[in-house]
C-alpha cells in the first residue's frame, strides 16, 4: 500500500518547475472536472518527474475558480496502470483553505488562485511509475472544483 503525507508549508527557497499534468480521467471517468492551469513540482520538469521513496516533495498548482466556495478539501488518489491503488488519505487535506494563498472563501472570477503543499510518498516497491490525481472538492456540495493528475516515478532513497 502506498502512503502519502501532505503538509502545508511556506517554501520560499524551493525551486519549482512546471510539469505536464493531465485531466483526472481515472478519478472522474466520463465527467472530468476542470483541470489546473499549471502544476509545479520541485525537482521535476516537463514529463520527467522522479520522487524519492520516503522523501518530501513540494508541489504548487493554480486554478481560476468559476464558482464561489467557502469550505474546501483535497482528496488524493493514486493509480498504477489505470487501476486505483488504496492509500491512506494524507492528514491535513480536509482543510484545503489553509493551503490556498489568500485562504477561503474562493470567489468565482477572482483569477489565478494558487495552492501549495508538500507530499511525502512511501511505497513498498521503488521504481514504480504512478499517476497521482489531486482533487479539490467543495465540502458543502461535494462538487469537484479542480483536479489534476501528474505522473511520478518513485525511486530508491540510495
Amino acid at each position: 500500500m502506498l502512503k502519502f503525507l501532505i503538509l502545508a508549508v511556506l517554501l520560499p527557497a524551493v525551486i519549482y518547475a512546471r510539469v505536464d499534468h493531465h485531466p483526472c480521467i481515472y478519478s472522474h471517468p466520463g465527467n472530468t472536472p476542470p483541470t489546473a492551469a499549471w502544476v509545479e513540482v520541485a525537482g521535476c520538469s516537463g514529463s520527467t518527474c522522479s520522487v524519492v521513496n520516503g522523501g518530501a516533495t513540494a508541489l504548487r498548482a493554480a486554478f481560476a475558480p468559476t464558482t464561489s466556495h467557502n469550505s474546501l478539501g483535497f482528496y488524493v488518489r493514486v493509480f498504477l496502470l489505470g487501476i486505483s491503488v488504496p492509500i491512506d488519505q494524507p492528514p491535513g487535506l480536509d482543510q484545503a483553505c489553509d493551503l490556498i494563498e489568500g485562504g477561503c472563501p474562493v470567489v468565482a472570477g477572482q483569477g489565478e488562485t494558487v495552492a501549495s503543499m508538500v507530499f511525502q510518498q512511501t511505497s513498498p516497491l521503488a521504481g514504480l511509475t504512478v499517476r497521482i490525481e489531486v482533487d479539490l472538492r467543495d465540502h458543502d456540495t461535494g462538487e469537484s472544483v479542480v483536479c489534476a493528475g501528474v505522473q511520478v516515478t518513485i525511486i530508491s532513497a540510495e
